[in-house]
């Protein structure tokens, strides 16, 4: 039993190492961002999410083995984490479960409005909540989902709310990237 669940642990290392492998290649090779640079001048990718936010008790080394930076496969808190692997620290960047049209829209069949109402709730404890501490408010939007216009026309009027609050001039309107860019210049703790 032991030396069996080691060897299977030891061949899905390995097959999902290749698998990451393969993937920042191709992401790389169909990339023309600047920002993203290595010093070798190639363009990597930095965050990962797992499709369906799965992955092994091994992912988050792998990841970290791969040069990647941050992952958003941890739906732990609405502040980013660093995680310890085997070769260095990896940051768990927040996804939302709820506020993905996936989940909302697909699996639980609620209706545009309702996500939309679900944006702006989020939103409006969320900028209450940032007085003590900063938070990430993530929103996971898929265009084949969210990009049909009889749904897209509630998430404009969603995002319009948020932009024009009057503590949206506390906001930061980014991009996980950036979010993961941020906290690596932050002292750790």
């Amino acid at each position: 039993g032991r030396v069996q669940y080691k060897t299977k642990t030891l061949q899905l290392s390995a097959s999902t190492r290749a698998s990451f492998n393969a993937n920042s290649v191709a992401i790389s090779a169909y990339s023309s961002r600047s920002h993203n640079h290595s010093l070798d001048g190639s363009w990597a990718p930095r965050g990962w999410l797992s499709p369906w936010i799965a992955e092994s008790r091994t992912t988050p080394d792998l990841l970290a083995e791969a040069g990647y930076r941050y992952t958003l496969n941890w739906c732990a808190d609405d502040a980013p984490i660093w995680m310890r692997t085997r070769s260095g620290p990896i940051l768990c960047v927040p996804y939302p479960i709820e506020l993905n049209d996936i989940g909302n829209q697909i699996m639980r069949h609620e209706s545009p409005p309702d996500f939309a109402d679900m944006i702006v709730s989020q939103f409006e404890e969320m900028v209450r909540q940032s007085e003590r501490q900063p938070l990430v408010m993530n929103i996971s939007l898929h265009p084949y989902i969210f990009g049909q216009p009889f749904r897209v026309w509630h998430l404009r009027k969603a995002l319009a709310h948020c932009r024009n609050h009057p503590l949206a001039d506390r906001v930061w309107w980014t991009r996980p990237g950036e979010v993961a860019s941020y906290c690596e210049t932050l002292a750790p703790g």
